[in-house]
């Protein structure tokens, strides 16, 4: 049961997916579909698998944090 709260509370969360012209539209992960082109921000949780586009920094590399994933809690290069 707590599991299934968890995944409708982190579900409804706040996507920002770009439209067709290039507006970042504010709408649920649970609406998010195969295709969509989704704006992640600096230190943001995301219940959803996506290929990275792009990095800003400059350096090419992200650091992704996959605790929730394999329980890790050191930081990932990619």
């Amino acid at each position: 049961m707590q599991r299934y709260k968890s995944d409708k509370e982190l579900n409804t969360r706040t996507a920002h997916v770009i439209d067709q012209q290039g507006q970042a539209n504010a709408v649920p992960w649970s609406n998010v579909r195969v295709g969509d082109v989704v704006k992640i921000n600096k230190d943001t949780e995301f219940p959803a698998d996506l290929l990275l586009l792009h990095a800003s920094g400059g350096k090419d590399i992200v650091y992704v944090d996959t605790m929730n994933l394999d329980g890790e809690t050191n930081l990932k290069d990619k």
